[in-house]
C-alpha cells in the first residue's frame, strides 16, 4: 500500500527501522508535548503491548529522509481470547464486543509540528482510506482526546455534539466509572448563547475533522490521567460506508 503525493510518500511501516521512525515521533508528540506518562523506551520511543499486532500507517516526507505522520490500526480479528481493544482500558464498549472482526480501531493519531497543515493531514486520512480498501472493516473505533480548561468546556461539546444529532446510543457503550466525569460539575450556561465556532474552537483538530466526516460520538467522555495535565477522551464511532469518499 504506498500513495505518493510531491515529496510525501504514504505507507505501511513494514520493517522494525520504521516502526522505530513511527516509535520516535509519538515519542516527540505524546511525551515532549502533550506530557504522556506511558510507556517508553531508553531510545526516546513510545509504543506499548498493542504495537506488536498493529499496523502503521506513514507519512514520510522524502526529502527529509523521516516520518512526518502517523496513525495505529488494529483490527478486531487479530484480538486473542479476551483481550480487547485498546479503548476498553476507559470504555465499556457494550454490543460492539460480539461486533469485533467487523471493527478497525484507530489510535495513536500524530503528526510533527513542522508538518500540521492541511495537505498533510488529508493525507492521514487518506491512508486510513487506502487501508480500508484492502482490509475492509464495518466500524472504525478510537478515542478522540479534547483539551480542556473546565469541565464546563466539556459540557459544551457534549451539548453541542447532541444538538448536531451526532451522538450515537445504539452499541451502548459507556465510559467506566473510574473516569466518568460528572456533567453536574461543569456548571451552567446556555447553548444558545455560545457562538457555534466558540464551542468547535475547543474541540482538538482530530476531532473536529472526524466530525465534518461523518463520525458519531458517545456523549459521556472518559478522564485520561496519563497526561499533565489530564485530558478527556471521546470514544468515536465511524462506520465505514460513510468515510468521504475523497479520502477513499
Amino acid at each position: 500500500m504506498q500513495l505518493r503525493e510531491g515529496k510525501y510518500l504514504v505507507k505501511l511501516a513494514e520493517n522494525a527501522s520504521e516502526k522505530e521512525q513511527v516509535y520516535r515521533l509519538r515519542h516527540n508528540v505524546y511525551h515532549k508535548e502533550m506530557n504522556f506518562a506511558g510507556k517508553q523506551t531508553e531510545g526516546e520511543q513510545e509504543y506499548d503491548s498493542y504495537d506488536e499486532i498493529c499496523d502503521h500507517l506513514m507519512i514520510c516526507d522524502e526529502e527529509a529522509g523521516q516520518c512526518v505522520g502517523t496513525f495505529r490500526f488494529l483490527s478486531g480479528k487479530r484480538l486473542q481470547g479476551n483481550q480487547g481493544f485498546y479503548s476498553e482500558q476507559w470504555f465499556d464498549i457494550g454490543q460492539l464486543k460480539c461486533e469485533r472482526n467487523r471493527v478497525l480501531e484507530l489510535g495513536r493519531a500524530c503528526i510533527d509540528i513542522p508538518y500540521r497543515n492541511t495537505k498533510v493531514f488529508k493525507l492521514l486520512f487518506s491512508g486510513v482510506g487506502a487501508y480500508l480498501k484492502l482490509f475492509p472493516h464495518d466500524y472504525m473505533i478510537g478515542l478522540t482526546t479534547v483539551s480542556f480548561d473546565s469541565r464546563t468546556d466539556i459540557k459544551m461539546i457534549i451539548e453541542y455534539l447532541t444538538e448536531k444529532k451526532v451522538v450515537n446510543i445504539s452499541f451502548g457503550v459507556k465510559p467506566k466509572k473510574d473516569f466518568y466525569i460528572d456533567e453536574a460539575e461543569g456548571g451552567s450556561y446556555t447553548i444558545a448563547a455560545v457562538s457555534e465556532r466558540e464551542i468547535i474552537n475547543k474541540m482538538s483538530t482530530l476531532m473536529l475533522a472526524y466530525y465534518k466526516y461523518g463520525a458519531e460520538f458517545i456523549s459521556e467522555p472518559s478522564v485520561d490521567a496519563d497526561f499533565n495535565p489530564p485530558v478527556v477522551d471521546f470514544f468515536t464511532i465511524f462506520p465505514a460506508e460513510k468515510y468521504p469518499s475523497w479520502a477513499s
